[in-house]
């Protein structure tokens, strides 16, 4: 299935994953109102005091959800950082 959305094609599954890091973000400022975040297409930009980290959609809906696997090069520090999970 695809669907024009701002004038360009897009899949269901891109729909779905930019409804699920638009979520994520909401979800992280919440539970962590001292960070800034700031979207940018595909990537978001979060920043605490002197780290900062930058992560496509699909790393920081895995990061959020505490679900990054070995593959992300993000350290232990990072991964806390983005994380709502106890």
């Amino acid at each position: 299935m695809r669907s024009s959305r701002r004038g360009l094609a897009c899949t269901a599954g891109a729909v779905v994953g930019e409804w699920r890091a638009r979520y994520s973000r909401f979800a992280l400022a919440e539970a962590k109102p001292h960070l800034k975040i700031q979207a940018a297409g595909a990537r978001t930009l979060v920043t605490d005091g002197p780290d900062t980290v930058d992560v496509d959609d699909h790393e920081l809906v895995e990061a959020v959800m505490a679900r990054l696997d070995k593959t992300s090069t993000l350290d232990a520090k990072l991964r806390e950082l983005l994380s709502i999970m106890p």
